[in-house]
This record gives C-alpha cells, structure tokens and sequence, in this order.
C-alpha cells in the first residue's frame, strides 16, 4: 500500500508532499532535500537552506508545531550550527566541533540552534538563516565561554534574540 501523499498538515496549511518533495506553509513552498514518514503519522524532512546550513524539521501529521534543528550536513552526522547573538542582534552562523569526549551532543548541547517551534514560524526561520554570515567555528568548550546562541523564537515577525 502507497503512504498518504500529503504527511502533515498544520494549522496555516503546512503540508508535506512526498510526490513533490515539497513543504508548503501557507503562501510559502520549498523543495526538501529528503523526506521521511513513519508508521506513527511522524514525519522528518532536510531543507538546505543554503551551502552549509541544513535545517532539519521533524513533526506529527496536522501537527501546529515542528521541531528544528540546525546542521552543516547531515543530522547527527555533521557539525551542529548555532546562531551567534553579538549586541543584542543576530551575528551569524557558527559551526559547533565536536566535543573532547568524542559525543556530538555533548558539544551541541544548548548552542545549536534546536528548538519547537510554530510550524508557521518555518519561513521566517528559513529567510534569517539565508541572511546570516558564516562565522568562525565555536571553540570547544574547555577552551573558552561559548558566545549566547539564539533558540529560534520569534515576537512580531521577527528574531526575538
């Protein structure tokens, strides 16, 4: 038996269409670079946003809330990604190496940029991203204090840093 062509939909018309690899929010449609659906109804897609900077989505089918997290490849795979807040603004993108112990959430762990969120709130983070710079990877942890990374949040159609 074929899956359901359409995975989710939230409220604000976010949809997921394996047919065409596309997520649609609203007025708002991109191409994923993959795209899962599991027997639960949950369903987990790849956007790249742009060379180096993938954000990874993973939600329920009707669901009004996706959960996201940053990537320069691969989810667990590659480097995480944080969003670095210089002076009360939005810096850029940093990548997060992996910890001495070897863990990669170790070293992500509350500075990538992963977070719930409003599935409606998924264009908006995609055109931030777009926008970012790249920074300078983060030092490890034992070398220096990690800069304040965002958590995705928004207040009035804009990065709430």
């Amino acid at each position: 038996m074929e899956p359901p062509k359409l995975l989710a939909a939230g409220s604000g018309g976010t949809d997921v269409d394996i047919s065409t690899q596309r997520l649609t929010v609203g007025p708002w449609s991109t191409r994923v670079a993959s795209l899962r659906s599991l027997a639960t109804g949950e369903f987990s897609a790849l956007i790249v946003v742009r060379k180096g900077v993938n954000l990874f989505l993973r939600g329920f089918d009707h669901g009004a809330s996706v959960e996201v997290e940053l990537w320069s490849g691969e989810p667990d795979v590659s480097d995480g990604l944080g969003v670095v807040i210089e002076n009360y603004d939005l810096a850029g993108v940093a990548r997060i190496p992996v910890c001495t112990c070897g863990e990669r959430g170790c070293g992500n762990s509350g500075v990538q940029l992963a977070a719930q969120m409003p599935a409606g709130d998924v264009p908006r983070l995609v055109g931030v991203l777009r926008q970012l710079p790249d920074l300078e990877p983060l030092k490890q942890r034992q070398v220096e204090p990690r800069p304040d990374t965002w958590d995705g949040t928004f207040a009035d159609s804009e990065p709430r840093p």
